[in-house]
């Protein structure tokens, strides 16, 4: 048998309450170090001492910074603060004939980065099993 469907109560204003407004930050202190009103220069002063895994992760985070991972002279300064220990605002001098093994810098930093951990993990597992005995 089916019943009748019931009345319900009518919905109290209370349950109708508009969100109360949060006071806003200025757009300055929305956006942090890192907004597309920072200067490039500074941005580049911060990417180029990450680390491909941080750059990738950096990239998704907007699409002003998304623009400035993608360009080749951000993974060139990157891979020139980690492999040669250069400032990104030194000149490249005779660094600049670097030969590369890959078409570009990203490329090149990402390969040269798993060649190395794979490198000091074969080194660690070696030394690990060496001293071992001890």
């Amino acid at each position: 048998m089916h019943s009748k469907p019931t009345r319900q109560t009518p919905k109290t204003s209370s349950q109708f309450r508009k969100p109360v407004k949060t006071a806003t930050k200025p757009k300055s202190a929305q956006h942090g170090l890192l907004s597309p009103d920072c200067p490039s220069e500074t941005i580049n002063w911060v990417t180029s001492y990450l680390l491909p895994k941080e750059l990738f992760a950096l990239s998704r985070v907007s699409k002003h910074l998304y623009n400035h991972v993608s360009q080749e002279a951000t993974w060139r300064s990157a891979f020139a603060s980690f492999f040669l220990g250069m400032d990104p605002e030194a000149q490249w001098g005779k660094h600049a004939l670097l030969r590369r093994s890959e078409s570009t810098w990203k490329r090149e930093f990402v390969q040269r980065y798993r060649i190395m951990k794979y490198v000091l993990r074969l080194f660690e597992f070696h030394w690990w099993n060496t001293y071992q005995g001890l």
